[in-house]
């Protein structure tokens, strides 16, 4: 199999250095790397261009003329890959040496899977490990170990591109490639450690809760995120993924695209339900509770959800 990496640049150079490293000198190196850089402002082209100069992989630099953001920014780089596997890459980390040979060999040896992603050390600017690992917080925290969504590391076959790609606006790429590979029953996940996540000042991270706030500031923090411009991104998610998929393998899939229906179904009466008047919207909410609506969400934990935000919104 052959491989392409795709990185999405914006202003890394300070790590980009022991990523790109990382790469060079994995027991497998890839067949070519794809880098998208989106106007970075300090010397990371510079210093891309100083590392890959003699470099036995075929690398790409792309330079955008205007800012895309960091979703359509990967959607940029992994479009230009070519091969076989496309492995998401962020400019800050770093891989262990067996990463590419590690997840080759795992498509190799479960041809049904197509996409793949796999557990990360925690570290912090000096890549010096924490002792924490992304799927160790899930566990501590009780969640679904299959419903983790890294795009660092994520792989994925470039046969499921047609779907994959491009990611659509206002969608997280890793978001999007997962909820992919979910649906198809496609995924694995791996609890290995393939490489290191680094943490630093410049990093988008998740905040820890405040376990001293109100009840009132914990409602309106849910509402926020379970609102209707929310269930909008998710309706349009499952729409165009819905077109992707029946135009792929017509006939292939015809039961993830009834299970696609459905949702989509789902989500366009849970909107209009909350779009109503407070005790109009109820009723329908209700209503919807006994139709199914809500079957293939969280069940009743969904709809006391939809009944918050129809009072509160």
């Amino acid at each position: 199999m052959k491989t392409s990496v795709a990185i999405a640049t914006y202003n890394g150079q300070e790590f980009i250095k022991d990523q790109l490293i990382s790469i060079f000198n994995q027991t497998i190196t890839p067949d070519e790397i794809i880098i998208s850089d989106d106007c970075s402002d300090d010397g990371t082209i510079q210093t891309i261009k100083s590392l890959v100069e003699n470099s036995k992989i075929h690398v790409k630099v792309l330079k955008n003329t205007r800012r895309l953001g960091y979703a359509l920014n990967f959607s940029r780089a992994l479009t230009e890959c070519s091969k076989d596997v496309i492995f998401l890459c962020d400019q800050d980390d770093y891989w262990y040496k067996n990463k590419v040979q590690y997840i080759v060999n795992y498509f190799k040896r479960n041809p049904d899977v197509k996409i793949i992603t796999h557990d990360s050390q925690y570290a912090n600017e000096n890549l010096v490990s924490n002792g924490y690992t992304n799927i160790d917080i899930y566990k501590r925290k009780k969640k679904n170990v299959n419903n983790i969504m890294i795009g660092c590391c994520t792989a994925f076959k470039s046969e499921i591109s047609p779907i994959v790609l491009p990611i659509p606006d206002n969608i997280s790429h890793d978001v999007w490639i997962h909820t992919v590979g979910e649906m198809l029953r496609v995924k694995a996940v791996i609890e290995d450690v393939l490489l290191l996540r680094r943490r630093h000042h410049k990093a988008v991270t998740i905040k820890l809760k405040n376990k001293h706030v109100s009840i009132y500031q914990r409602i309106r923090s849910l509402s926020s995120y379970y609102n209707l411009e929310n269930y909008s991104l998710e309706w349009k998610k499952y729409k165009i993924l819905f077109n992707r998929i029946e135009n792929f393998k017509p006939g292939s899939y015809d039961t993830v695209l009834k299970e696609l229906k459905h949702l989509i179904i789902s989500y366009e009466y849970r909107i209009n339900s909350i779009q109503k008047s407070a005790f109009i919207s109820q009723f329908f909410l209700i209503k919807g509770l006994f139709k199914g609506v809500y079957k293939p969400f969280y069940g009743f934990r969904s709809f006391l959800k939809d009944m918050l935000i129809s009072i509160i919104k």
